[in-house]
């Protein structure tokens, strides 16, 4: 009996000792990584742009696209919570049964394909942390996770998160995933969208609405069971975001008036002021001609199009390319048609050249306020 009882404080103090010693190891190797809030979206110190009205157009912060969790459906937040970490609002971090779960599951399939990630672990990871797969990696995960819960509030987590998450299709956050994929804003987003999205997160590529519709189409259902189980939505939400059909479209080279403002901004400033703490930049945006310039789109081109009022205030833009310089047009001709002419003596600076609508072949260009001034000489054009 006695031996017995010796042999089970041996085990119990080995145990012990190995406990401590790797919890030892877990402190040294962990020591230098510290939680940076720079690295984190701050709602706080966001750049607003409005439009004449004073409505807000677009949100950002560092130069990114950002929406306030406010100004998202509870349907959008929750589709993420129950697919992702449907524990959230109990665990402190870190989801000890999630994480005892993926324990057993990675020794029996003799892999690491289970992580175990909260919504909090995987905010740090991709904002202060690589995606190696190593045991230091996930120390300094859980650590950071564990001080980002003592500093903000689930709601300000969640927040962060979706402004910051991966969405394929080059979308960093919710705010261009929406555009990107379903070209809205988060707050317009429907049920079934919001499931489309939360369910990118495991795979963007693979479950892309615009890659694989089938495979998109399961993740969606899924995410939705879940949220439906969950108590999320009801069943005749559940049963309508099922039948909703699928409607995507593939990023494209577009720039819209946000696009445009922030450029404009950014070159007012000129890195004169510290940009992105907490500016309100009111614009002439107005939505109604915005919409017009969108839909009257030339498939096949690339183009510019703008349109002022009568005090050349800008009232909508579109573009395909950015910030390639707009063309130099009629003052070129001095140069390109007008010298060589010259230079060739096909035509002398008083050479009588008429100023008149001119068709070419369906193509009808005017000048400039519509003034035409018949016969003029070649200086004179």
């Amino acid at each position: 009996m006695k031996k017995a009882l010796k042999i089970s404080l041996f085990i119990l103090l080995a145990l012990i000792t190995l406990i401590c010693g790797f919890l030892l190891y877990c402190v040294i190797i962990s020591s230098e990584v510290k939680l940076d809030e720079s690295k984190l979206i701050n709602i706080d110190n966001i750049t607003a742009y409005y439009d004449y009205s004073g409505d807000l157009i677009r949100e950002d912060c560092n130069g990114s696209d950002i929406t306030e969790i406010k100004n998202m459906p509870d349907y959008l937040v929750n589709a993420f919570v129950a697919i992702e970490d449907k524990r959230f609002y109990q665990h402190d971090g870190i989801d000890g049964r999630g994480m005892a779960r993926a324990f057993f599951n990675n020794i029996f399939s003799f892999s690491f394909k289970e992580g175990a990630s909260t919504i909090t672990q995987q905010l740090v990871k991709n904002t202060h942390l690589s995606g190696e797969k190593t045991l230091k990696r996930k120390i300094s995960e859980i650590k950071l996770a564990k001080e980002l819960e003592k500093k903000y509030s689930k709601k300000q987590i969640l927040e962060k998160y979706l402004n910051t998450i991966y969405f394929g299709n080059n979308s960093y956050g919710i705010t261009s995933a929406a555009k990107n994929y379903f070209n809205k804003k988060p707050g317009e987003l429907t049920v079934s969208e919001s499931a489309i999205l939360a369910g990118l997160i495991k795979a963007p590529a693979k479950y892309s609405p615009v890659q694989d519709i089938n495979k998109c189409t399961e993740r969606r259902n899924t995410v939705l069971k879940q949220m439906y189980e969950q108590k999320y939505i009801s069943k005749n939400d559940y049963n309508n975001a099922l039948n909703e059909q699928i409607i995507a479209k593939r990023k494209e080279n577009f720039y819209d008036y946000s696009y445009l403002a922030k450029r404009e901004v950014d070159s007012i400033l000129n890195n004169r002021l510290k940009f992105g703490s907490g500016y309100k930049i009111y614009t002439y945006y107005d939505k109604t001609i915005q919409k017009i310039l969108e839909t009257a789109t030339v498939k096949g081109y690339d183009y510019t199009a703008i349109l002022t009022d009568n005090n050349s205030c800008v009232k909508g833009y579109v573009s395909t390319i950015g910030d390639k310089s707009r063309q130099i047009g009629s003052t070129i001709k001095p140069i390109l048609v007008y010298a060589p002419a010259v230079e060739y003596d096909e035509i002398s600076p008083i050479t009588p050249i008429l100023d008149e609508k001119t068709d070419f072949n369906g193509y009808n260009p005017s000048n400039y306020g519509n003034k035409y001034y018949g016969y003029v000489s070649a200086s004179t054009a």
